[in-house]
C-alpha cells in the first residue's frame, strides 16, 4: 500500500518545535490490514518513509531478548532521562573518556541477546535491500568510509539503542550521517500511544502518525525528518520497546578494529609512561 503525505510545516519552520513533547494523536499509518506501507511526499514525490512487519518467529525472540537486556538510563538535552540502552558499536566520546570505538556493554554482559538483536538488525538490512533497493544503494554510498568491521550485521548501521516505554521529544538525530536511513522495529503490548510523529507531514488532513503496533518496523531518514514520540500508557506490566538502529557519524574514518586496539593500547603505554615520569617513579 501507498501513502501520500502533505507537507504542512517548512523543514526550517519545524525547528521551532525541536525538544518540546508531542501531544497524543491518533494514528494515521497503521499496519493492521495491510502488511506494509510506503509513505511518499505528494509534491515531490520523494519516498519519505516505510513501515513493515516482522516475521513471527523472529519477533517472539526479539522479545525474549529485549525483555532480559538490562534498562539503562539515557540524559536527555533538554534534562531528565530516557530509559535506554545502546547495542553495538560506540563512537568516541572525549565527554566519556572515549578516546576510540568500542563495543557496546550488552555484548559483554548479555551476549545471547545481544546475538539475537544483531541478527534483527540483519533483518532489517535485507529488508530495507530488497524492498528499497535504490534507497539501500544511496545509503551505503553515505556510509562507505567506515570501516566494514564497524558495521553491525546487514552492514548498513554501527549501532543501535533501545527505548524502554519512553515517549521522546520532537527532534532529529543529528550524530547520524546525513543520507543514511534508520530502522525502527518495535514491540509492545498492554499499551496505548507511543505513536512516532512526524509534525512536517499530514495525511488526508491529519497529521502523519505511525500506530508503530507490535511488530512493526519503520524505516526512515531520522537525520532529515523531524520526529518524535507520543505520550505512553501502559497497563499492568505492558511495554512499548523500540530498537533503533543507525550510522553514527563519529565511526567514519579510522582503522580497522584490530588496529584501533593496538593503537589505544600503544596510546596507553606511552600515557602511563609519561605519568610515571611526571610522578618521578619507574613506569
Amino acid at each position: 500500500m501507498n501513502v501520500l503525505a502533505d507537507r504542512v510545516i517548512g523543514s526550517k519552520e519545524v525547528l521551532d518545535l525541536w525538544n518540546f513533547q508531542p501531544v497524543h494523536h491518533e494514528p494515521t499509518i497503521t499496519t493492521r490490514e495491510t502488511g506494509s506501507i510506503t509513505i511518499n511526499d505528494r509534491d515531490t514525490g520523494a519516498l519519505l518513509a516505510y513501515v513493515s512487519k516482522l516475521p513471527d518467529d523472529l519477533r517472539a525472540n526479539v522479545r525474549k531478548a529485549l525483555t532480559r537486556i538490562p534498562r539503562g538510563a539515557v540524559a536527555r538535552s533538554r534534562g531528565g532521562e530516557s530509559c535506554s540502552t545502546v547495542i553495538g558499536f560506540l563512537a568516541p566520546n572525549a565527554m566519556l573518556s572515549r578516546r576510540s570505538r568500542g563495543v557496546a556493554a550488552a555484548a559483554v554482559t548479555h551476549p545471547d541477546e545481544h546475538k539475537v538483536l544483531m541478527g534483527l538488525s540483519k533483518w532489517c538490512a535485507d529488508e530495507m535491500a530488497k524492498v528499497l533497493p535504490t534507497k539501500t544503494a544511496d545509503h551505503q554510498n553515505v556510509i562507505s568510509n567506515i570501516q566494514l568491521g564497524w558495521r553491525i550485521p546487514g552492514n548498513l548501521w554501527t549501532s543501535g539503542i533501545i527505548n524502554f516505554t519512553s515517549p521522546y521529544v520532537y527532534h532529529r538525530d543529528r550524530n547520524n550521517i546525513p543520507g543514511s536511513w534508520s530502522a525502527m522495529p518495535v514491540i509492545r503490548r498492554a499499551t496505548t500511544g507511543g505513536y512516532l510523529h512526524l509534525p512536517e507531514f499530514e495525511i488526508d488532513g491529519k497529521p502523519a502518525v505511525f500506530a508503530c503496533d507490535d511488530g512493526d518496523a519503520i524505516f526512515f531518514d531520522g537525520q532529515e525528518i523531524m520526529h518524535g514520540v507520543t505520550p505512553i500508557e501502559v497497563t499492568g506490566d505492558g511495554y512499548r520497546i523500540s530498537t533503533v538502529f543507525y550510522a553514527v557519524k563519529k565511526m567514519q574514518g579510522g582503522n580497522a578494529p584490530d588496529q584501533e586496539l593496538k593503537d589505544v593500547r600503544k596510546r596507553r603505554t606511552l600515557l602511563d609512561d609519561n605519568n610515571a615520569k611526571d610522578l618521578n617513579v619507574e613506569a
